[in-house]
């Protein structure tokens, strides 16, 4: 379904009173917005009719826009094409406000890094070349994969020889329980563990060395 929705500004532009910009129509088609406006006093040069049009893209509080400025006059026409919403731009979107409060623990590093992200691209504050390393940096040490088992460990817990094979036991009462590990079995896991520990340990640091600049994070 195509939404259209319009709004119109009256009033009156002078030297000394209301911003010209806020005087025209503004219509929206579904991701489409159209401003027939008057141009804003940085807009309209000595000899005004000689204005520019100009394509591009910028960043308004609700996303990422495709804009077109075309000059009529005194007057002007501003095209404005939604292409991503923040989280989209980020590549945060499937992560759901309900699902963050559930799993809040699993969302923190996703969230965390597209907030640096987000103010190293498209943040209209300024991101130093200093900043962006620090940022870039906790994002790769945020989103660092958790540690899996090697294929020479894959090998060993699911050799080809036992493919197939339950990995329940039954008792003699008909229990069924968990086959125990062998001691090569035994090995791996425990270095898989040793491995994890570590990880644990590398992410919990950037964790706490992300909260340290997040004060910073604003625009």
């Amino acid at each position: 379904m195509l939404g259209i929705k319009l709004e119109c500004g009256f009033g009156w532009a002078t030297d000394h009173g209301i911003k010209p910009e806020r005087v025209g129509v503004k219509v929206w088609l579904g991701n489409y917005r159209f401003e027939l406006r008057r141009r804003a006093e940085h807009e309209v040069p000595k000899e005004y009719w000689e204005g520019e049009s100009r394509h591009g893209w910028q960043v308004e509080r609700d996303g990422l826009y495709e804009t077109s400025y075309l000059p009529l006059g005194r007057w002007c026409v501003d095209g404005f094409h939604n292409l991503k919403t923040y989280a989209e731009a980020v590549g945060v979107d499937n992560l759901h406000l309900d699902w963050i409060l559930d799993e809040f623990d699993s969302s923190f590093n996703e969230l965390a890094a597209g907030s640096l992200k987000y103010h190293m691209d498209y943040a209209v504050t300024y991101c130093s070349p200093e900043q962006r390393a620090e940022y870039q940096d906790l994002v790769d040490r945020l989103l660092e994969p958790h540690p899996s088992f090697t294929d020479e460990e894959m090998s060993i817990l699911y050799p080809p020889e036992r493919e197939g094979e339950s990995m329940f036991v039954e008792g003699d009462d008909g229990t069924l329980t968990l086959r125990s590990p062998g001691p090569e079995e035994k090995q791996v896991y425990q270095a898989h563990r040793s491995r994890e520990n570590a990880w644990n340990e590398r992410i919990n640091k950037a964790r706490h060395d992300f909260v340290e600049i997040m004060p910073g994070l604003w625009s």
